[in-house]
């Protein structure tokens, strides 16, 4: 929750998000902050890889569509992820570049213009309710697909939109 309340915020670079995220969540949690848990955190992320799905989906995505990735994130933290996934992306679009974060309508009008694209012409695809599915809602994209991991309940207010488990299924919803 403080994350997403700090992303709404005039955009900042992200280690600086995480930072004062982390030390929010400890406090609340009654523990000593220091900056090298902050550092240890920034240094992370980009370690994270992707679920063991992922790389076969976007690799069949891949053979139909063009893919992207549009990510909170600054520039410098997401190139190693990218490369963790072994996929070669279109584009890769980060919070940075767009001066703001998701859920900003800013951020998805700035990956339009940087893909020469329609909202009309993309199909998105995201994990994250509020990040994500709530603020495309209103923005005319060609189709929306959430990936609820976790069995999350969905909303009839954010409606149409198709549900997976994972990214396993989406080639074949997709028709690739």
């Amino acid at each position: 929750v403080m994350r997403f309340q700090a992303v709404l915020e005039a955009y900042r670079p992200y280690h600086e998000i995480l930072h004062s995220s982390l030390r929010n969540a400890m406090r609340l949690h009654g523990l000593e902050y220091r900056d090298s848990d902050g550092d240890a955190l920034v240094e992370a992320v980009p370690t994270f890889g992707p679920f063991p799905e992922v790389p076969d989906a976007l690799r069949a995505l891949k053979t139909k569509y063009e893919i992207a990735i549009i990510s909170n994130t600054d520039d410098n933290l997401i190139a190693r992820n990218v490369e963790n996934i072994g996929v070669e992306f279109d584009y890769v679009i980060t919070a940075q570049q767009a001066g703001a974060y998701k859920p900003d309508r800013q951020t998805f009008e700035y990956a339009f213009k940087t893909m020469g694209v329609e909202p009309s012409q993309v199909i998105h695809v995201a994990q994250g309710w509020e990040y994500d599915h709530i603020p495309t809602r209103d923005l005319g994209l060609k189709r929306r697909v959430w990936i609820n991991r976790y069995g999350h309940p969905g909303s009839a207010d954010y409606q149409p939109y198709d549900e997976l488990p994972d990214l396993s299924g989406l080639p074949k919803l997709l028709g690739c």
